[in-house]
């Protein structure tokens, strides 16, 4: 049987992409029944939640085991989402809660590149920009990368945490204390002790030898 002109846009209507509506909207309309729509917010920012767990974590396994809690925990709790703040960042606020209480009660294993597909690799790698070409520098800058990462995640959680934010998803201070909770004097202390702590533990790397 075939559809009628009103029934085919009806249809075409709930079945389109909600790529229109803000993320804010959707949590409105998922809370009022339509819980399909959910799956457009994890579309939306799954990457984004997933690559920020990696960096905090090192560790391709545990970073999509916790993305998934993560979502689970979000889906759960948007009835308690405040619609005045941003959602990415009380999604994010939820990200970095979870993450940070895994890192605590159990410590991480380091960075395995093994571990993770060539393509989260080149996301890791790339991130920093080349300024190089010959293959002997090439090889330099991907050492050096391979060390900064390694680097942050030898920090202690409440400093990756803020280093993450800010230098690798670029977020501003205002949106990192929402994030995290802390106030504004805090996070610039912790940015800066941290920004030590890598430019001390990076100090024997960079320095040429015999220098």
């Amino acid at each position: 049987m075939r559809m009628t002109h009103l029934e085919k846009k009806e249809s075409e209507t709930v079945l389109a992409p909600s790529l229109s509506l803000s993320d804010e909207e959707i949590v409105k309309r998922v809370l009022r029944g339509e819980k399909e729509l959910f799956a457009e917010l994890l579309s939306r920012h799954k990457k984004g939640i997933f690559n920020y767990i990696l960096r905090m974590a090192g560790h391709y396994d545990i970073a999509v085991d916790l993305t998934q809690d993560v979502f689970m925990k979000i889906y759960l709790a948007l009835d308690k989402f405040n619609h005045n703040h941003k959602f990415s960042t009380w999604m994010f606020s939820i990200a970095s809660n979870l993450t940070i209480d895994y890192l605590r009660k159990k410590k991480a294993p380091p960075i395995s590149y093994e571990s993770t597909p060539s393509g989260d690799r080149d996301c890791l790698k790339n991130r920093l920009k080349s300024g190089f070409s010959s293959p002997l520098d090439e090889m330099k800058k991907s050492e050096l990368k391979e060390k900064i990462q390694e680097s942050i995640i030898h920090l202690e959680p409440e400093y990756r945490e803020v280093i993450v934010l800010r230098h690798l998803r670029g977020l501003s201070y205002e949106e990192i204390c929402m994030v995290t909770g802390l106030p504004l004097g805090t996070v610039k202390n912790r940015i800066f002790r941290a920004r030590q702590m890598l430019k001390e533990d990076l100090n024997s790397y960079l320095m040429p030898e015999g220098g």
